[in-house]
């Protein structure tokens, strides 16, 4: 959940479903390769002051504002030799977050006009660097919101690199970032996230080290808003940990008070070693990673003014932020700010695990405020006092003098102008862009006319402005104008022409980097007229005379592939293509489209066989036709998959990312393909509908030892992203086992010894019975004759897909095939929703797993 706080009347805020992340691997015929990882919904901590309501969402900005925290701890109080200012100019800050927030940008161009700030060099990407970005989603789009808006307030010349991660797993969010670091001119990494801690943790530590042939980057996470225990990546000895304090200002702006904040994050500690440059400072008594190091103000009710017009109205688009999310990104500030200085002098920016820890530890006290007063919830409770202590590290930062003495340089106090009142420029300057659209709505494809205007700090028309412009639109398939530079004629004003062609809410933003001028708009795009209709879902295989499940449903969609939604007129008839054994289709054969959407209830095919839907819809929109579907007689075997034609398949774990496994002729049992899988870490599945079995059902497949009867070799059943059932053939310790792999890991469950020879075919065989009782045989060449059988009981799984896994030499698979039982049915067991539920607590309900990563 998130690690900020805000103001709120509310007590629920709208949240997305789990997101899978998805990427096609070309260079392997047979797999699709998905990331499955365990993502996490944002839960918001709310803060309701006593006997008063403050709305989450005002017209205005309320909390502190950028001058006010600025002048607070002193940022406003230095300036670089021959009056440079300290702003962080020439330095990148990497905000990491996950999900996106398709409306930073504009938030962004709104936050700093209503401070007067100007708009910061700016860069949004994924986390390999590409533009096509993960799902929104509303929690993690305030924090967006958060940090992007406060590190730029508080180092305002530094540019700002938002790399947005798949997901919150530990792999995409640390891959976000390991990208994050290796970019050019980024020296500081801000992390608002985290974790209870984990026993391989220390695994990821490597990560927050500065890129080999990088120059410095300094890694800072927050600390979290639970109080103690400690929490990852703040715990890592290679990460600056900031801490919460609750911030008191009087009239003048001064600091009157500062104590520790309830909510601040800290602890000891139970796997990272005490590192080296915490011993002195902190108490003898502690022998782990201590945390936090600084802290900063994170009381939401000492908060910051947030722009977030993608949770609020756009009349109402402010919140007041708190938490230590809202700390480190300005920490992160003060990183940028010493190392433009260091640059100024000729100095590399500081590495974070030898050279920014260590100096934190060695500054004078007094570049802190010591935080002596404030007890943090948690267990256990800590309070603050004289030194170094849990809930506020070293202290918050008199900000002159801590970037004075990490740049290593010396700076001055900047001199207030004797003449405080600007002398105004010869004639209008632009300070920003108009832009309008027409129409608006649009309909997809349709050109789009838009008109752009330079703009004064008056609203009025910059009829001087000169610029160069470039447009982005959050519609990946839109076509937009080439970059244009304005000309004296424009008169401060162009109209130019673009195609939007995703139907929903666009943005579309015109851009001019070298001047930090910026304008977002929003558009209306609606489906055109249907051209085409798209198979969603398709029946798995199935048995004669049974329903046919799932039922078929298609899309009436335009040329770009939006859902007609408007379409409850047209008709589209189903009947049977491939039919060499003459089977006859029985039920509704055809149906009248509802929102542009077509389903087939109730279909059924009377003869054993292998066939094809051919779906017609009316005159000019293409018929479509399903992929072959295996019709068997009851008691049959039906081939899940026999590895002849390429199929999609999933991926689990491994290196990289990329499967090990590929079809080959060398692993042909029969026919004239198999599947090499090549010993590694990952696991493929699918559990798509051509390939679910279930309780009642035998499961069988072909396997051999290719060149060594070595490793071992996994048949999974009941597979999906949750992990799997398995027979494994265990050469290595000469045994037959049923496991299970909760999230793709080990429980053996029973085992029977074998000893397994090279290059020689078994087939292995599950016996899945209708109560969950297990029977795994191992047949000889022949298929029949039964070499072990190995027994077990499990009643977390009841139905799913089927999955391999290899380690050690190659495993050949081939042919696997699976048989239903009179007791298995096609519709289901009346078991299966409470062995699901028994299943997501054995392997680890996502969203338990989500609510112990927490977001900061």
């Amino acid at each position: 959940m998130p690690w900020f706080a805000f103001w709120s009347n509310a007590l629920t805020r709208p949240t997305n479903k789990p997101r899978r992340s998805g990427r096609r691997l070309t260079s392997l015929e047979l797999l699709e390769a998905r990331d499955t990882p365990a993502s996490m919904h944002p839960t918001h901590l709310f803060s309701l002051p006593v006997g008063k309501i403050t709305p989450q969402a005002s017209s205005a900005p309320t909390g502190l504002t950028p001058s006010q925290v600025r002048h607070a701890y002193g940022f406003d109080q230095v300036q670089f030799g021959n009056g440079v200012a300290a702003d962080g100019s020439g330095t990148t800050i990497a905000i990491v977050d996950a999900y996106d927030n398709p409306r930073i940008e504009n938030d962004l161009h709104q936050f700093n006009l209503a401070y007067g700030l100007p708009d910061p060099v700016f860069r949004k990407v994924n986390q390999t660097g590409g533009s096509t970005f993960p799902a929104a989603d509303a929690g993690w789009a305030g924090e967006i919101a958060l940090d992007v808006e406060w590190a730029h307030a508080m180092a305002p010349g530094a540019a700002i690199l938002l790399v947005e991660a798949n997901s919150s797993s530990d792999q995409d969010i640390f891959a976000a970032v390991a990208f994050a670091a290796r970019q050019p001119g980024v020296v500081a990494v801000s992390m608002s996230f985290g974790s209870s801690e984990y026993s391989g943790q220390t695994a990821f530590d490597s990560v927050f080290r500065t890129p080999t042939g990088h120059g410095g980057v300094t890694f800072i996470a927050s600390s979290g808003d639970s109080g103690a225990p400690a929490s990852y990546p703040s715990a890592s000895p290679n990460v600056l940990s900031v801490g919460g304090t609750t911030l008191g200002l009087g009239a003048s702006g001064a600091i009157t008070s500062e104590t520790g904040w309830s909510g601040s994050g800290g602890g000891v500690s139970a796997y990272e070693a005490l590192p080296s440059y915490q011993r002195g400072t902190v108490p003898a008594t502690v022998t782990q990673r201590a945390t936090p190091d600084v802290s900063y103000n994170s009381d939401p009710y000492s908060g910051y003014s947030v722009y977030d017009s993608f949770n609020n109205p756009a009349s109402s688009p402010w919140e007041q932020f708190g938490g230590t999310s809202a700390a480190a990104p300005q920490w992160a500030s003060i990183v940028a700010i010493a190392d433009q200085g260091r640059a100024l002098a000729g100095l590399g920016s500081l590495d974070g695990a030898t050279q920014a820890l260590p100096a934190i530890y060695s500054l004078p006290t007094a570049d802190f405020r010591d935080i002596v007063s404030g007890t943090s919830t948690g267990t256990p409770r800590y309070s603050a006092g004289p030194g170094y202590d849990l809930v506020t590290g070293r202290g918050s930062p008199v900000a002159n003098a801590v970037i004075t003495d990490l740049s290593g340089t010396t700076t001055t106090t900047p001199t207030p102008p004797t003449n405080p009142t600007p002398t105004p420029p010869p004639s209008p300057v632009a300070r920003g862009f108009t832009i309008t659209v027409s129409p608006n709505p649009v309909t997809a494809g349709a050109n789009l006319q838009v008109t752009v205007k330079a703009v004064d700090s008056s609203g009025n028309i910059a009829t001087g402005y000169t610029g160069s412009v470039a447009f982005r639109s959050t519609d990946t398939l839109a076509s937009l104008p080439a970059s244009y530079t304005f000309t004296a004629a424009d008169n401060g004003t162009h109209v130019f022409t673009l195609t939007l062609k995703t139907a929903g809410s666009q943005l579309v933003s015109v851009l001019d980097r070298a001047n930090l001028l910026g304008a977002v708009t929003q558009v209306g795009v609606t489906a055109a007229a249907p051209t085409q209709l798209i198979l969603d879902r398709v029946p798995a295989n199935g048995q004669t005379g049974a329903t046919l499940t799932p039922a078929p449903r298609l899309f009436l969609a335009d040329a770009y592939g939006n859902r007609a939604i408007t379409d409850n007129s047209d008709v589209v008839t189903v009947s049977l293509g491939q039919n060499a054994t003459g089977g006859i289709l029985s039920g509704g054969t055809q149906a009248t489209a509802t929102g542009g959407v077509v389903e087939f209830p109730g279909l059924s095919i009377d003869l054993a066989g292998t066939y094809t839907l051919v779906f017609t819809p009316a005159a000019g929109i293409t018929p479509v036709t399903s992929g072959p579907i295996n019709i068997s007689v009851p008691g049959a075997p039906r081939t899940l998959v026999d590895f002849e034609n390429p199929s999609t398949w999933n991926i689990v774990g491994g290196k990289g990312g990329q499967p090990t496994a590929s079809r080959s002729a060398s692993a042909a049992h029969d026919g004239a393909m198999g599947l090499v899988d090549t010993g590694g870490e990952d696991w493929i599945y699918r559990n798509d509908p051509g390939v679910q079995v279930r309780r009642g059902d035998t499961l069988s497949a072909w396997l051999r030892f290719a060149g060594n009867a070595d490793g071992r070799a996994y048949l999974g059943f009941g597979a999906g992203p949750l992990g799997t059932l398995s027979l494994v053939a265990a050469a290595n310790t000469s045994q037959l086992q049923f496991q299970l792999n909760p999230r793709f890991g080990f429980v053996t469950l029973a085992s029977a010894n074998v000893q397994y020879a090279a290059d020689h075919w078994y087939r292995l065989e599950v016996v899945w019975g209708a109560t969950g009782k297990l029977t795994g045989n191992i047949y000889d060449t022949d298929g029949s004759t039964l070499i072990q059988s190995v027994s077990a009981v499990s009643r977390f799984v009841t139905s799913g897909g089927i999955a391999l896994r290899a380690t050690g030499s190659d495993k050949h698979w081939d042919t696997i095939t699976a048989t239903a039982s009179s007791q298995s049915g096609t519709g289901g067991n009346p078991q299966e929703s409470r062995g699901r539920a028994e299943l997501a607590n054995a392997m680890g309900d996502p969203n338990q797993h989500e609510n112990q990563r927490r977001k900061r």
